[in-house]
């Protein structure tokens, strides 16, 4: 994933600014929260020994519903 922040800096020619600045600390926060969700599904593999994958929000909704059918 690219940084935004350095697409910012090539587009306006070397001055960031406030936004490329804020967008810098969000691409860090989530890159960070990214590693996390890593070692927590590491973990949770090593105790359940089911291997964990990340699921986005429809994945998971489609999940449920299918296993709510068949209860």
């Amino acid at each position: 994933m690219m940084n935004p922040a350095k697409i910012i800096e090539k587009a306006v020619g070397g001055s960031k600014g406030k936004l490329a600045d804020i967008l810098e600390s969000i691409h860090g926060r989530l890159e960070v929260m990214n590693e996390q969700q890593g070692k927590i599904l590491d973990v949770l593999e090593r105790v359940t020994g089911i291997k964990g994958e990340y699921k986005d929000e429809d994945d998971v909704e489609e999940t449920v519903s299918e296993s709510k059918g068949t209860v």
